[in-house]
């Protein structure tokens, strides 16, 4: 159904007019005063009543009468001022006639709405109004919202948010938290806390952290390597990398709900940016890795006070000079199937040369 504008003079498209002797001829030439000619215009109102009203076509201004094509004429109504009709009802309109030698015609009917709704839907110049009449069936609710909400910002003295038109208002409400990044990073680092206690497992070497030889009590001798427990293979089969993982029981609504009650209102970038912040325990503690080809790793200084395992002081150093001092107990002039210890029987005689003071 087409719509019209109300209050707006409009034209109706009326027809096609046919011969009434074959019933098919289009009639393209009646006159606005043809011989016969009666108009009126039927408007089913919003309220439900119907009105009639006849009017004259004319040549010109309210209720001209023209050919536009193949039989089909138009009559405008006016506005206001109209000898008989005037376009000032919202409904349902349509027009009906006849003349001398054709066949009764009349128009579609057309929906007349405001001119808000026939702009905002048929023009595209407007918008339409929305307004709430009720909130869950409360014309009372919604007068308290434009009451409290209506005018620049959002403005609600009497409510418990109180003025709110920033993030930062909503500080100090329920279930919104007071504290800044900085206040998160000093409670996480507060004396007796879980990574004060990891911090207190560092200690300062020259600007940098290391872990302290208590630390490191049960690091893992590096001499002999490390044998997994062969629970490990299982484990790991069970828990490859971008393995899919069933949710048993999931948590209902309630829960859901009860779980993000009181969460922080910070993002993780901000506690992230505190917590890796220059001079930060977490700080010291990444002072203590180095980049190993895209992994970390613990740098020598980070392991100085490593136990060496129960292998002993092996060093490069410490074996040089083992082997020199069996190359100067054997001598220059040892044979080893003749001077060796295991060689000697009893009686024979054994030579020693004393080169420095022995003490003991």
């Amino acid at each position: 159904m087409p719509y019209k504008p109300v209050d707006t003079a409009i034209k109706i498209i009326v027809g096609p007019l046919i011969d009434d002797t074959d019933f098919k001829t289009r009639e393209e030439s009646v006159a606005y005063d043809a011989a016969g000619m009666e108009i009126d215009v039927i408007v089913e109102k919003a309220d439900g009543t119907i009105a009639t009203t006849a009017v004259t076509p004319t040549t010109g201004g309210d209720y001209d009468w023209a050919h536009t094509d193949q039989g089909y004429y138009e009559l405008e109504l006016p506005a206001s001022g109209g000898a008989s009709f005037n376009n000032t009802e919202e409904g349902i309109l349509r027009v009906v006639g006849y003349a001398t030698g054709v066949l009764p015609f009349s128009s579609v009917a057309y929906d007349i709405v405001p001119t808000q709704v026939y702009n905002s839907l048929v023009k595209g110049t407007d918008k339409l109004d929305v307004n709430v009449a009720e909130v869950s069936g409360d014309s009372g609710a919604a007068d308290n919202i434009e009451a409290d909400y209506d005018g620049t910002g959002y403005n609600k003295s009497a409510s418990t948010i109180g003025t709110c038109t920033a993030n930062t208002d909503m500080r100090g409400t329920d279930n919104a938290s007071t504290h800044d990044a900085a206040a998160v990073k000093t409670a996480l680092e507060a004396d007796g806390s879980k990574l004060d206690h990891l911090w207190e497992m560092t200690e300062d070497d020259a600007g940098t952290r290391r872990l302290t030889e208590n630390a490191l009590e049960q690091a893992p001798d590096t001499t002999t390597g490390v044998t997994l427990h062969s629970d490990y293979d299982a484990a790991k089969t069970a828990a490859q990398a971008g393995a899919e993982m069933d949710l048993v029981d999931a948590p209902n609504a309630t829960a859901v709900t009860a779980i993000q009650s009181g969460l922080s209102t910070h993002d993780a970038a901000a506690v992230k940016t505190a917590l890796e912040a220059d001079g930060s325990k977490l700080d010291h503690l990444w002072e203590m890795t180095e980049d190993d080809a895209g992994t970390r790793r613990l740098t020598e200084n980070a392991l100085e006070q490593a136990p060496s395992g129960s292998g002993g002081d092996a060093t490069a150093e410490n074996q040089t000079t083992i082997i020199t001092h069996l190359t100067d107990v054997k001598g220059t002039d040892f044979a080893k199937d003749i001077n060796s210890l295991t060689n000697l029987t009893g009686g024979d005689t054994v030579n020693l040369t004393i080169e420095s003071e022995v003490s003991g």
